[in-house]
């Protein structure tokens, strides 16, 4: 959609977790990729009860 924006502005989280692991930053990759899974846990676990609750009225 930004057809790469200017610089690195269009990069989502997960490249930006592995340029910063393959340039030897291990403890910032790993404190962003427990961030991105808290993140992605507190988006599901609501969601799935949500969907669950509305399967079981069906």
């Amino acid at each position: 959609m930004t057809r790469g924006g200017p610089g690195f502005t269009s990069d989502v989280i997960a490249s930006v977790i592995y340029k910063q692991y393959q340039a030897g930053f291990y403890g910032l990759s790993t404190a962003g990729n427990v961030i991105l899974f808290l993140l992605v846990t507190a988006i599901v676990l609501p969601l799935s009860r949500v969907l669950n609750r509305k399967e079981v009225e069906l």
